[in-house]
């Protein structure tokens, strides 16, 4: 029967009512010194363990009544190495009787006070250090605390995709027609809007194997457990409002003597049978109401069977398997993976079928916790698995939730938000296009975070998006990450702009009619209590519309002058007809490269295909125009930078390194580290990196298994800086060879043998910035596991100096602006004969924020302070009443 508690906590709303208090920065940041030191691949901070600990015991229990006073506040740094701040309260992960005989093992909910969407879950201990996740729904993206391997008092802060946790390829066993055989999951519609949360008694056994690769002891372990359950807590009860705590007795499951432990090691790998005995034998049935292993051997999962929680004989037959059974990546793509089956989720990717029409909806690989991000090879979308659900699989797992009887029932008093997707959409063939949705939620505070997804199953029938296709099951769209938008463009907008129309992989607007169905799921991201709910629509495209094109502005080198008339011209495309009906259209202006058009050049004119426009006074060097229709969801933009009242030019010199043929030892059989290599080019220029100097890495490898490989690229003062960047960790597993060119804000790289190509490093080449380029550079590279060698074929460097100005001051040696970048501080230094210079500053918009006259004598050197000015590319326009030149500033 189900049990009922009532829960005193209104998590968000009575925030308002928290005092903040003066906290403590408990945390410093580290450089390490040296090559070999700069092979790991993440900033490090320092921290006191027991000093932190003892800050967190004064945190109050989530539920308890004296939480809603409770003003304890975590300052954490974020991925920019800034301090953002939480409301702290514990949330244990295991039962009362468990937790005090690990005092010292504790489990924590954090609420964000700068980020309010920011949503927080760590664990610490003096045996596992600190561990944690934040789900920053605002920003789209996660941030992931580990603990040091070497150092508990150490953490590493990263992205989710950033985190190298590299086995050997993972491979998820559980067949899809494991359904419970007491009750077939119902595939209902269902979401998480029943107020309640929903908790369930977890026994988790561990292997000998597994105790042993986290130090064999009790304490180790069971902190090594709390670790990864938080994890997997955050994103189940944030999108089915579930969670899970370890049994009273769970010690009796956890093996450390492979003498005495009843999984045979490797022999017979029939785990699915022994855990359950196992269970049922230690804990007992009426004890638990889901049971997984982890164990040390091997690198798969298998689930046992799908929906069976609360079932005697099958509730707890599920497992995971890894030879690193540690960090986030094991935790979200392994655990939570399993475990999401065990509660009814299926599989979503379609690289492979699964036979049963019901939950393949992700192109490829897919990119949520229920696809396999990063271990299929040529269809990865990714290289791991985002820490969120599918929409599918949300359904799945709530309407299978609804029917359990076991769980104890927690009313959490959220109101449920509401979703409005809006109507249906006839759309022109071959064009981008947008779906906005809303919602509306009676607490006010909530932060609502919004994630559009195609929502059409089709069995794999095609692993990638095929635009030509007019199978309307086919997948078209990958999912990302729930942001604070209602919005979402498609493709995404930075793809059309970079790699133009249809150009990346994984989403594809289609060039013939067919149709596609559409969710918006809403999310409250309500810690404790969160809430969600959906709303469909379906999109249709015409072949008798489109596709709609802007044809003007397609050339590169094209520059445009203030106060003069330029022609925008468009394929109308029977787009005024058609069952389309728009009969006229916005002209936007993008002058920061495409990012963003919030320059209006025409308002609804004409949908005639031409229009003639007053060029603005804005200074800048990468614009982009937008023709979008009025009151439809479609649009397109150029295919071409252009200048602005300004002039580009680009000088590239190239340092290579011939052909080298360095080869990287192999690993250590069943995942340890290789000997490193290294390989130097010596770069005369002496130039400033950053701003208007770009640098890029080319880099050809030959290697069996590129999921094995790290390439990092070392800066000449790399023992002093600490300035590194890890260009290849582990990407594409299952594929051989590269020869690719590394650069920022290129596309993302795309899985595959041999692969060729300028693409996006694993980490931002922004690590040199501000730094000089006279030296000798290295390039590092090793293999994480045994079984194959490679070779580092050449490398070279590439230094690009894009030059901007409005075409009279001559480029002399003696201009010089630095540091570039900077923090709103930076010289200026040129020669001029005249008396009076004048100096302008601005935005990426062209307006104007600094504007100040300077008498000269010959040698021009003044400093200037910009003072809080934000983040971001300036333009600064220097005259000395003959000439005038322009040059870009950077300040972060």
């Amino acid at each position: 029967m189900k049990k009922k508690l009532h829960y005193v906590l209104s998590c968000a709303m009575l925030m308002l009512c928290f005092s903040v208090v003066a906290q403590t920065n408990h945390f410093k940041k580290v450089t390490n010194k040296g090559q070999q030191n700069a092979l790991q691949s993440h900033q490090t901070y320092s921290f006191d363990v027991n000093e932190l600990m003892g800050e967190l015991s004064k945190a109050e229990q989530r539920g308890n009544s004296k939480a809603l006073s409770n003003n304890l506040v975590l300052e954490l740094p974020n991925l920019d190495g800034q301090l953002e701040s939480y409301f702290i309260q514990e949330a244990s992960v295991m039962a009362p009787e468990l937790q005090a005989q690990y005092p010292q093992i504790r489990s924590y909910v954090g609420y964000g006070i700068d980020t309010p969407s920011a949503y927080l879950r760590f664990s610490i201990s003096p045996y596992k250090g600190l561990s944690g996740i934040v789900l920053s729904g605002a920003e789209g993206k996660t941030l992931v605390i580990e603990p040091s391997v070497e150092d508990v008092s150490k953490i590493t802060i990263s992205k989710k995709n950033d985190a190298n946790h590299k086995g050997q390829p993972f491979e998820c066993t559980t067949p899809e027609d494991l359904e419970s055989s007491i009750e077939e999951l119902a595939d209902k519609v269902s979401t998480s809007a029943d107020g309640t949360l929903h908790t369930f008694d977890l026994a988790m056994s561990v292997s000998a194997e597994y105790s042993a690769f986290h130090g064999g002891t009790l304490p180790l372990v069971n902190a090594a457990i709390v670790n990864t359950m938080t994890t997997v807590n955050a994103v189940f009860e944030n999108d089915f409002n579930v969670t899970m705590v370890l049994v009273a007795n769970n010690d009796n499951v956890v093996y450390l003597d492979p003498n005495t432990d009843p999984y045979n090691g490797n022999s017979d790998m029939n785990y699915n049978g022994d855990l359950q005995a196992a269970l049922d034998a230690q804990i007992g049935d009426a004890n638990y109401d889901v049971g997984h292993l982890m164990a040390g051997i091997g690198n798969n999962g298998n689930a046992g069977c799908i929906g069976c929680v609360c079932v005697s004989g099958q509730k707890g037959s599920g497992y995971t398997t890894s030879t690193n059974p540690t960090g986030v990546s094991f935790d979200i793509d392994y655990v939570a993976h399993e475990l999401g089956h065990q509660f009814g989720g299926r599989h979503t990717f379609t690289f492979q079928s699964e036979g049963n029409g019901i939950a393949q909806m992700e192109p490829g690989s897919g990119s949520t916790i229920m696809g396999y991000a990063g271990i299929t090879g040529a269809t990865d979308v990714q290289a791991h698995s985002d820490p969120y659900f599918h929409a599918i699989s949300i359904q799945q797992v709530t309407a299978h939730v609804s029917t359990r009887s076991c769980d104890i029932e927690t009313p959490t008093g959220n109101n449920i938000p509401v979703a409005n997707a809006g109507g249906d959409l006839l759309l022109p063939k071959g064009t981008p296009f947008r779906l906005t949705g809303s919602a509306t939620d009676a607490d006010a505070g909530d932060s609502l975070t919004y994630c559009w997804e195609q929502y059409d199953e089709n069995d794999a029938a095609n692993a990638y998006p095929n635009p030509a296709t007019m199978n309307s099951n086919e997948p078209l769209f990958r999912s990302y990450l729930p942001t604070s938008s209602p919005t979402r463009t498609f493709p995404k907008l930075s793809d059309l702009v970079a790699l133009g129309f249809n150009g990346g992989t994984w989403e594809k607007v289609p060039t013939v009619a067919r149709t596609a169905d559409f969710r918006l799921t809403v999310r409250d991201n309500k810690l404790g209590g969160a809430a969600n709910d959906f709303d469909d629509m379906v999109v249709s495209w015409t072949n008798n519309a489109g596709p709609f094109v802007v044809t003007s502005q397609d050339s590169a080198g094209i520059s445009w002058t203030d106060g003069t008339t330029e022609t925008i011209t468009w394929d109308v495309a029977n787009t005024t007809g058609a069952g389309i009906n728009v009969s006229h259209v916005n002209i936007l202006l993008s002058t920061d490269g495409g990012v963003t058009f919030d320059t209006v050049l025409a308002s609804n004119v004409p949908n005639n295909g031409s229009y003639d426009v007053t060029v603005p006074g804005d200074v800048a060097p990468f614009c982009r125009v937008m023709v979008e229709a009025v009151g439809h969801s479609f649009f397109n933009i150029n295919t071409k930078d252009f200048a602005l009242n300004a002039t580009v030019s680009e000088t590239c010199n190239l340092y290579e390194s011939g052909a080298i043929a360095l080869a990287i030892p192999d690993g250590v059989q069943g995942g340890g580290q290789g000997q490193p290599v290294f390989h130097s080019i010596n770069v005369s220029e002496d130039v400033t990196i950053g701003g208007e100097t770009v640098i890029k890495f080319n880099v050809d490898v030959t290697h069996p298994e590129l999921g094995e490989v790290l390439v990092q690229i070392q800066h000449p003062d790399v023992q002093t800086n600490n300035a590194f960047v890890n260009v290849w960790v582990g990407e594409c597993t299952g594929n051989s060879n590269f020869d690719i060119t590394f650069v920022d804000g290129a596309a993302p790289i795309v899985c595959g043998d041999n692969i060729i190509g300028v693409y996006t490093p694993a980490a931002t080449l922004g690590v040199f910035n501000n730094l000089t380029t006279a030296g000798d550079w290295n390039i590092a590279a090793v293999d994480f596991a045994g079984g194959n060698t490679g070779t580092i074929n050449d490398w070279s460097i590439e230094l690009c100096t894009t030059t901007l100005g409005t075409d009279d001051f001559a480029l002399e040696n003696s201009f010089s602006i630095y540091p570039n970048p900077n923090n709103g501080e930076f010289n200026v230094k040129f020669k001029s004969e005249s008396n009076n210079v004048t100096l302008e500053l601005f935005d990426i918009r062209g307006r104007s924020i600094y504007t100040k006259g300077y008498n000269n004598s010959g040698a021009f050197n003044e400093t200037i302070n910009l003072g809080n000015v934000e983040s971001g590319m300036y333009l600064l326009n220097v005259n000395d009443g003959s000439r005038t030149f322009t040059k870009k500033i950077i300040v972060e």
